[in-house]
């Protein structure tokens, strides 16, 4: 998708994987309402957290798609919401992220501020890290049950290790979490969004890494930073809100920065006209990696293609 070989691409996100590589790769990411898009056929890993999704040059261009994902119609739907009007930035969450994530995301703020909705300040955090504990406990316990019997761990102890972390846990304390999770979504609609109809924030909370900085087999591997790749995701699968990433600029060291805004459930349509709006004001989705910009690109003509910094 980055490369610009394909149009569109569809992905899996239980705790970000849809949003995650959209920052890492500077593209566009749509993770719908749980439940919104059917996963028939899709290998599950945690059913209870798991979305299909796409992965676009734009919103404009995920907006195409996304009616054949729902199975509804040959054209974009019309969402029962309109685009949001009031946001709310998670000062808190902005400002825990690292320097260059924080100045990339105030740019795309600022960008969406420029469309019109009013944005207030609030803090989020401490709702947000509550929901990890349950969340991890739901995605072990269902990864390991739904992969049982299948030989997916044979040769890759890393695997084995996680699907082993699952298979402690009992069917009442999986419940307990699954509970804990549904509860939460009144409360934290009412105290986080409060009259908000979405939520602005980074995409994750450090500049991309490397790839060994997140590899497993790796020497360079660090474990805190797989780990915060997902901290300002996961959240959105526990309480199956949709969420769009959008491309804001560079960090110092060239790599891409992605905000992302999070609605309430079944405002998956608002969210992409917003970044639609905001992307026809901006040219961010439109950089391709340095490393790729001589590659030839059916799908991009060299106008489209800028260097980013």
């Amino acid at each position: 998708m980055a490369a610009g070989a394909v149009f569109v691409a569809l992905g899996s996100d239980t705790a970000g994987s849809l949003r995650i590589p959209a920052q890492a790769c500077g593209v566009t990411a749509w993770k719908p309402t749980h439940g919104a898009v059917p996963t028939a056929g899709a290998m599950p890993l945690a059913p209870s957290l798991d979305s299909v999704g796409l992965l676009a040059r734009s919103a404009r261009d995920i907006r195409l798609v996304e009616p054949v994902l729902r199975g509804t119609a040959a054209a974009p739907s019309r969402s029962p919401f309109p685009a949001p009007s009031r946001l709310a930035v998670l000062s808190d969450a902005l400002a825990e992220a690292e320097a260059p994530v924080r100045a990339a995301c105030a740019e795309g703020v600022e960008a969406i501020a420029a469309c019109g909705p009013s944005i207030d300040k609030r803090a989020g955090l401490a709702a947000i890290d509550a929901l990890s504990a349950p969340l991890f406990l739901v995605l072990q316990a269902e990864a390991a049950a739904v992969n049982r019997g299948l030989d997916l761990a044979a040769g890759d102890p890393t695997l084995a290790r996680r699907l082993a972390k699952g298979n402690d846990i009992g069917p009442e304390q999986l419940a307990a979490a699954r509970t804990v999770l549904t509860d939460a979504l009144p409360s934290f609609l009412d105290t986080v969004f409060g009259s908000a109809d979405a939520l602005l924030l980074p995409v994750m909370p450090i500049r991309t890494p490397m790839v060994a900085e997140a590899d497993p087999a790796s020497p360079a591997f660090r474990a805190a930073a797989l780990y915060r790749l997902s901290a300002y995701t996961r959240f959105v699968n526990a309480l199956g809100l949709p969420a769009v990433a959008v491309p804001v600029g560079g960090d110092d060291r060239g790599m891409p920065v992605a905000l992302q805004i999070v609605g309430r459930p079944g405002t998956d349509a608002g969210l992409l006209d917003l970044a639609a709006a905001m992307q026809a004001r901006t040219g961010w989705h439109r950089r391709r990696p340095a490393e790729l910009t001589n590659l030839p690109s059916p799908l991009l003509s060299s106008p489209l293609v800028e260097r980013g910094t």
